[in-house]
C-alpha cells in the first residue's frame, strides 16, 4: 500500500558544520535571494547572537536551497551575516569590562585598553561551534520561495518583505524596476528609478521594500485583476479597490500580489514604466513633491477617461485645492494665537471657496487625508474628478 510520504515533494538533510567551515562557504558561495528580507537587524542584535554563541545556545538551524549550481540561504541570513561581520571585527562584544573582537582590534582603538581580541583559546573554541545546515536539494526557485514563507510563519513579516518574497512575475518585474541602475531623465536628472524616488516626497524609497510596496499598489491600478470570490467589475472600477497599502495579512495589495498569476508582458512593463516616469515629472513639476492618494487617481482618470479628462482642468483643481486646504491651516492656526480677526476673515474664505466647488474641496482633502488608497477614497475622488475635470 503506497503511503502519501512517498510523494513528499521537498528533500533535506542535515548536517553539523563547524563556524570555520560553513562561514567561508556562506561569504563564497552561497548567495542571499533577492526576495529574502534585507539586512535590517538593530545594531544591539549582533553582539547578543555571539553572545548566545558563546554562552551555548541554540542559534536554530539555518536552511540552504540547492537551485542547480546556485545555494540560496533560505532561511538564517542575518545570522550568517552577523557572525561573518563578526569574524571581520566589523564590532565586539561586551562581556564585563572588556571589549572583545574576533582577531584584530580596528586601529581607531588600538590605545584603547578595555578592547581586546579573542585568545587563541577562545577563537578555536569559537571557531569550532558546531551549526545545523539544512540543506533541501533538487529545489527550483519557486521551491525556495515556499520554503522561506513557510519558514517565516514563525516570524511574521512586513506585507513589504511579504510581497518581496512571492514567487508571482509581477514582483520580479517590479523589483527590477526598484533595484535597477538604468537612468531615465526627467526634467534634467538622469537618475536610476530608486534615486528619482529618493529626491521626491511622497514617493518612497526602497529600503525595507517600502518603494516595492508603493508599486505594487500603483500597478493595481494600472493592471486590474479579477480576484476569485470579489464582485465582478468592469477594469475602470476593478482598478480601485486593490490600491489601500495594508499592514498585515487582509493588505489590498497582498491579495493582489496572491492572485495575480499572469506572465507579465512586454507591452504591460513598458505601460508600468512610462506611468511611473509620468509620476516622477508630475513631481518634479510640483515642488519635488506628490500626495500618492491624489496621483494615483490621475493615473486612474488617464489611463480610463483619457477622451473625456480634462489635465489642465485637473491642475487648476488641484491648485485651488491647495488654495483651501492653505486658508484653513492658517485660520487654525490664528485662532491658536489668539489672532480671531484674521482667523473668522480665512476660515469665512474657505468656506465660500468651497461652496464655489460645491462642497468638493473639503471633500477632496478628506478623501486624501482620511481614505487614502482605499476604494472608498478613490471612488470619491472619482466622483469629484467627474464634476470638475471633464470635458
Amino acid at each position: 500500500m503506497s503511503s502519501i510520504f512517498d510523494n513528499k515533494k521537498f528533500n533535506c538533510k542535515t548536517q553539523q558544520q563547524t563556524i570555520e567551515t560553513y562561514i567561508p562557504q556562506f561569504n563564497q558561495k552561497y548567495k542571499m535571494a533577492e526576495w529574502q528580507r534585507e539586512n535590517r537587524w538593530p545594531t544591539y542584535y549582533k553582539p547578543q547572537l555571539i553572545i548566545s554563541i558563546i554562552d551555548g545556545v541554540d542559534i536554530s538551524k539555518i536552511t540552504i536551497g540547492s537551485v542547480g549550481q546556485i545555494k540560496y540561504v533560505i532561511d538564517g541570513g542575518h545570522r550568517s551575516r552577523t557572525i561573518l561581520e563578526y569574524m571581520n571585527n566589523a564590532f565586539y562584544i561586551s562581556i564585563g569590562s572588556d571589549k572583545i573582537y574576533y582577531n584584530e582590534i580596528p586601529k581607531i582603538y588600538k590605545k584603547n585598553r578595555s578592547m581586546r581580541i579573542f585568545t587563541p583559546e577562545e577563537k578555536m573554541k569559537f571557531d569550532e561551534v558546531h551549526l545545523d545546515i539544512v540543506i533541501y536539494s533538487n529545489c527550483s526557485e519557486n521551491d525556495c520561495r515556499t520554503l522561506f514563507g513557510i519558514l517565516q510563519n514563525t516570524s511574521p513579516m512586513s506585507v513589504a518583505d511579504t510581497i518581496n518574497s512571492r514567487p508571482q512575475d509581477i514582483v520580479r518585474v517590479i523589483r527590477d524596476f526598484c533595484k535597477g541602475d538604468e537612468k531615465y531623465d526627467v526634467n534634467g536628472n538622469n537618475l536610476p528609478l530608486k534615486n528619482h524616488f529618493g529626491k521626491i516626497s511622497g514617493l518612497k524609497t526602497n529600503k525595507n521594500n517600502s518603494m516595492m510596496h508603493q508599486l505594487v499598489s500603483l500597478v493595481t491600478v494600472i493592471n486590474p485583476i479579477q480576484i476569485s470570490g470579489d464582485d465582478e467589475h468592469e477594469n475602470e472600477i476593478l482598478s480601485l479597490k486593490y490600491a489601500q497599502e495594508g499592514l498585515n495579512c487582509d493588505a489590498s495589495t497582498l491579495r493582489y500580489i496572491n492572485n495575480c498569476n499572469e506572465i507579465i508582458t512586454e507591452d504591460t512593463q513598458e505601460k508600468i514604466l512610462e506611468t511611473i516616469l509620468f509620476i516622477i515629472k508630475y513631481g518634479y513639476e510640483n515642488g519635488n513633491t506628490i500626495r500618492p492618494s491624489v496621483i494615483w487617481s490621475l493615473v486612474h482618470v488617464r489611463k480610463y477617461y483619457s477622451g473625456k479628462f480634462n489635465y489642465d482642468r485637473f491642475k487648476s483643481f488641484t491648485k485651488v485645492v491647495t488654495k483651501y486646504d492653505n486658508l484653513v491651516t492658517s485660520s487654525e492656526e490664528d485662532f491658536k494665537a489668539n489672532r480671531l480677526k484674521l482667523a473668522s476673515a480665512r476660515s469665512l474664505e474657505a468656506i465660500n471657496l468651497n461652496n464655489k466647488y460645491k462642497g468638493n474641496l473639503k471633500s477632496w482633502s478628506e478623501a486624501a487625508t482620511t481614505s487614502g488608497m482605499s476604494e472608498r477614497g478613490m471612488k470619491k475622488r472619482l466622483s469629484i474628478i467627474k464634476d470638475h475635470c471633464f470635458n
